[in-house]
């Protein structure tokens, strides 16, 4: 993925709430081989400017999960890419 433009918001409160219906999905898709879920990043800073983008660390308890934890997360829309995660929709997936 190549990045030409960054762009950089004023802190929205919003981005707490669109954390927590990315959080559902997941919680609904891999809930079971999942041992945390957290809004990381900027936008989980309340008052910091921030691209707007939900970063999320999804915590599994070792690798044996990890494929499957993938597999199930592409069911609901994203593509794993290394450290990054990404919709296949083309936006974060709270934009939807």
């Amino acid at each position: 993925m190549q990045t030409t433009r960054v762009i950089v918001l004023p802190y929205d409160s919003k981005w707490k709430t669109d954390f927590e219906n990315i959080r559902k999905e997941i919680e609904d898709a891999a809930g079971d081989l999942i041992i945390g879920i957290e809004h990381v990043g900027s936008t989980s800073v309340a008052g910091l400017s921030a691209k707007p983008c939900i970063d999320i660390d999804v915590v599994i308890k070792d690798y044996s999960v990890f494929h499957v934890v993938v597999s199930r997360l592409e069911t609901i829309g994203y593509i794993h890419e290394g450290g990054l995660c990404r919709s296949l929709h083309g936006a974060s997936p709270s934009a939807r």
